[in-house]
């Protein structure tokens, strides 16, 4: 079944990259993401912070697990820290993730020759369980973990 748009291909383009640009701009719209497991996250980011700048009362109690897989997120989120609050690098790091997340969906819609309603459905999925707990390393290694046949 061939679901195909009464559009150009071109139009398609730019109403869906205005699509991904305008979802973009909605996530930094609330004070505060919905997301219920963001918080713990910012916090060690934020912790993580004062232990490296070596200004954490804790420092004799805490200590970096630099086996963790989260630490990958953590190091962007702690970039983006540097130089914006830590409210405003979550809703930054989520948007980058949004917009990993819908590249390697096109990317793989194109590698597969599947249909262009396939972007479409990728870009309401990004939204579902894992973004809806907060889950940032999750949310991260999906479009990591989408293979590449290149």
């Amino acid at each position: 079944m061939n679901i195909a748009l009464p559009l150009s291909d071109k139009i398609q383009n730019r109403l869906f990259f205005l699509t991904v640009l305008a979802t973009v701009c909605f996530l930094f719209y609330p004070k505060y993401l919905p997301m219920n497991d963001l918080p713990q996250h910012a916090a060690q980011v934020a912790a993580l912070d004062d232990l490296l700048k070596h200004r954490s009362p804790w420092a004799d109690m805490l200590q970096i697990n630099w086996d963790t897989p989260y630490l990958t997120v953590y190091a962007l989120w702690l970039a983006l820290y540097q130089f914006m609050g830590i409210n405003a690098s979550s809703k930054a790091l989520v948007a980058l993730e949004f917009l990993f997340f819908i590249y390697t969906a096109v990317k793989m819609r194109k590698e597969m020759e599947a249909e262009r309603m396939t972007d479409w459905v990728a870009l309401t999925c990004f939204f579902g369980f894992a973004f809806q707990w907060g889950f940032v390393g999750y949310i991260m290694g999906i479009p990591v973990g989408i293979p590449n046949p290149n």
